[in-house]
């Protein structure tokens, strides 16, 4: 399976521990798996997008797991 670099997305109606913890994890973009993003982002209630290693857009995920890839 292909690894992702993943910007989250906190709503708007996320509580300020949820905005932090993101915050968090865009400052150091690591590469990780779809299934690893999909779990972050149904924990926390999160969206995110997906982007290849050259910074193309290549998918996104909901907080409620769906995801979609290209």
């Amino acid at each position: 399976m292909t690894d992702y670099y993943t910007t989250y997305r906190a709503s708007d109606s996320c509580d300020e521990e949820t905005r932090n913890t993101v915050a968090s994890l865009n400052d150091c973009p690591l590469s990780e798996p779809l299934d690893s993003t999909v779990a972050t982002c149904v924990e926390l209630g999160v969206g995110a997008d997906l982007y290849d290693a050259a910074g193309f857009r290549r998918g996104w995920v909901r907080a409620d797991g769906s995801y979609a890839v290209t």
